[in-house]
């Protein structure tokens, strides 16, 4: 406003652009209060704008409604002291960069290979909290539409990298953290973007990949194998492998997932009948696709072969003729060994199954 006296930093009372201060004595809205704020900008017409943390909503409030953050646990913290790290992440007036400090924190604690770690850990209940973080929206705030959701979904993405570290280091982890509804929290964010935006998409899309490194932590031990190929998740993975808008990358974490259910032998019907032969067969029949993600739909052909769905493999449609093209260096001469042993395996099981089927009939005549 012209004319307005602007309060300068240095002077009594006055906060500096970018300070984080503490929300106090508010009476028209005093559930904020003792919430963490950070300061934007200049003292007008005796009020501050200000950004409260938790919810990235701007308003404007007097000097006296506002105190220096003191430097206390929400500054400084001990990186060992587990139920106070994770109290630290679901404490609302913690601001979320604080949060992903702390989470990383915690990320090292995962990456152990001590069992007393993460017994302590689980003995706090770091998959749920971790699941409470991961659930938590990606809300577009009206102060900051673009830098909040940014904030949000990294935090996420952190907890979900958490989760799949520690799963991966410890399977027997596995088990609590699929008590604690780990794929029902998770499996949704699968999808993929929706967003209309384009920033809204890319965090989408972040989100889509940090969930399916989660869903790869999980596949390293058999309870996680079992839950997957009994989900609904199961045919997302499948639908990312056959999808050719997905990047390369991510359809190659995918069928990694789906080459390691087969590892367990209750999940080789559910991969087989789940559309995983479709899924490898569109993938190599595509001309420009990466090796390693072609030698990961082949070897999954081969492993299915293997285990008994050598029919199944042969009368589907485009298949043979995709892996013949593998074998014949499609995708590159490191791909076609892989490709060549699933025809040759496929073609020993239908001479065996006619050899068989000729001896019957035969029996049969002669009976």
């Amino acid at each position: 406003m012209p004319g307005a006296r602007v309060l300068q930093p240095g002077e009594p009372g006055a906060f500096s652009k970018g300070q984080e201060c503490l929300l106090t004595g508010l009476s028209k809205k005093p559930e904020l209060n003792g919430q963490a704020a950070k300061v934007l900008g200049n003292m007008e017409d005796g009020r501050y704008p200000i950004k409260v943390l938790s919810t990235g909503v701007s308003i404007r409030v007097k000097p006296d409604n506002l105190q220096g953050k003191p430097l206390d646990a929400t500054t400084f913290y001990n990186p060992y002291d587990y139920a106070g790290l994770l109290r630290m992440i679901l404490d609302i007036s913690q601001p979320v960069a604080k949060k992903l400090e702390v989470l990383k924190a915690l990320v090292d604690h995962a990456q152990s290979e001590m069992p007393e770690h993460h017994a302590k850990l689980l003995a706090e209940d770091f998959p749920g909290v971790l699941l409470r973080t991961i659930s938590d929206p990606v809300a577009v705030f009206s102060a900051d539409p673009f830098e909040v959701p940014k904030e949000k979904a990294a935090l996420r993405n952190c907890a979900c990298s958490c989760l799949s570290t520690f799963c991966s280091r410890m399977p027997s982890n596995v088990p609590p953290v699929l008590a604690a509804g780990a794929l029902k929290v998770i499996a949704p964010l699968l999808k993929g973007p929706k967003a209309a935006t384009a920033s809204s998409r890319e965090i989408e899309e972040v989100t889509c990949d940090s969930a399916l490194d989660f869903i790869g932590g999980l596949s390293n031990a058999p309870e996680g194998k079992l839950a997957i190929a009994e989900h609904s998740c199961l045919s997302t993975i499948v639908t990312i492998c056959r999808d050719e808008e997905q990047s390369p990358v991510r359809q190659t974490s995918a069928m990694t997932v789906l080459g390691m259910l087969l590892h367990h032998q209750k999940c080789w019907q559910p991969v087989a009948k789940g559309g995983a032969i479709e899924a490898a067969t569109s993938m190599l029949r595509r001309p420009n696709f990466t090796q390693e993600s072609a030698s990961k739909a082949a070897g999954l052909l081969y492993i299915l072969a293997m285990v008994g769905f050598a029919g199944t493999i042969r009368d589907t449609p485009g298949c043979l003729d995709a892996l013949h093209s593998c074998a014949n260096g499609r995708h590159g001469p490191e791909v076609a060994p892989t490709a060549r042993k699933a025809m040759e395996l496929i073609a020993e099981k239908a001479h065996k199954a006619g050899e068989m089927q000729a001896e019957r009939g035969g029996n049969a005549k002669a009976g």
